[in-house]
């Protein structure tokens, strides 16, 4: 296992990023290149087509700022049925591919380069462009048995044998041999710089909420139907009762971080319900939050939960997994390893008393 600088050398380059439409992308790219770029001095330049992402990026100030330290990033637009809309937007994408083809210039992507004008980066010379993969982490027997299950698709940049032979059938645009990396999460320039931000981003806490509040990171995902869980409601409902189960901690601020995909229309409908207590939406990175947090809860498994553990933080699981799912993990979480407690539907009680024993514990 090696840093990106053992693989590349210390050479001063040009990076272009062609961004997933998906803010995780932006998230392990940018963990990737900042101690990098740092590192060599290289302008890192950041491409999305998704418009949605880009705002999302641009919430994520932490990301967005590391972003602006290091280079730039830019919105090059095009429909979902990959049709140019006009003149304007097709010149803004072909620059961009085109200015990948300058001497000492690298492209990474997330495998989105399947398409026009996208796939035109296929000609770029071996050697000049990488395929980067979202996860950096050993996924845990129970994930790779699930994604197997449901015939979801995944590359994984993990040592594990397991792994490597459970992605060895996804097809990749570009150079096929696989370059194992460090978790590039852990690297100390972006621990630090992790570090500072949360410093930071809790004085902001203390000036709004006072000193003495304890923080509680809740991981949102979709509200919608999803075949790993009970029936079609069981997102719903669980945001529901966990929101309503935190609401009766004391002294506690309920940091809700959404997902892509979260209905911002019914987490604030939600939050709307509960005046009396401090709730508030964060894009805050988990990694910064987990600083400072007293655990983090979800109802599903998350990359955030990750971030949780680098810290020590502890992760509460409130879930309602199909039959299915439970036979398939054996009754256990999906991300065994990192949830510290497991409850099931129904067990709203169970969850309570977990969650005030960590709030208890993180004031010895």
């Amino acid at each position: 296992m090696k840093k990106l600088t053992d693989h590349l050398g210390f050479k001063k380059r040009n990076i272009h990023v062609f961004l997933k439409s998906k803010l995780a992308s932006a998230d392990t790219s940018v963990a990737l290149l900042y101690p990098f770029s740092l590192k060599t001095k290289s302008k890192v330049t950041f491409y999305t087509t998704d418009l949605r992402t880009y705002n999302e990026i641009k919430k994520n100030y932490v990301l967005y700022d590391a972003i602006q330290e290091i280079g730039s990033i830019e919105y090059i637009w095009r429909t979902e049925r990959k049709i140019l809309s006009d003149i304007k937007d097709l010149l803004l994408i072909l620059r961009a591919i085109a200015s990948s083809f300058i001497p000492n210039t690298m492209v990474f992507h997330f495998n989105n380069i399947d398409s026009l004008p996208l796939s035109l980066l296929k000609w770029l010379p071996k050697g000049n462009i990488y395929y980067l993969d979202l996860f950096f982490i050993c996924p845990s027997e129970n994930f790779i048995k699930l994604i197997k299950h449901h015939s979801r698709p995944y590359q994984i940049n993990v040592s594990s044998s397991n792994a490597l032979l459970f992605c060895q059938s996804r097809a990749i645009n570009g150079p096929k041999n696989k370059i194992l990396l460090d978790d590039p999460y852990t690297d100390s320039i972006w621990m630090e710089y992790m570090k500072k931000t949360s410093e930071i981003w809790y004085k902001s806490i203390e000036k709004k909420y006072g000193k003495n509040k304890k923080i509680v990171y809740y991981v949102l995902r979709t509200f919608g139907n999803d075949a790993m869980m009970s029936d079609e409601l069981s997102n719903l409902s669980l945001f529901k009762e966990t929101l309503r189960t935190l609401s009766l901690l004391d002294n506690v601020l309920i940091l809700l971080k959404p997902h892509y995909i979260t209905d911002m229309n019914i987490v604030n409908r939600e939050i709307s319900r509960y005046p009396n207590v401090d709730i508030s939406v964060t894009y805050i990175h988990p990694l910064v939050a987990s600083h400072f947090s007293s655990f983090f809860i979800a109802n599903f498994y998350s990359l955030a939960l990750h971030f949780a553990k680098l810290n020590d933080n502890p992760v509460i699981e409130y879930t309602d997994y199909s039959k299915e799912t439970l036979e398939c993990t054996s009754g256990h979480p999906i991300g065994e390893g990192l949830i510290d407690k497991f409850f099931l539907k129904g067990q709203e009680g169970e969850v309570l008393e977990a969650a005030r024993n960590y709030l208890k514990e993180d004031n010895v």
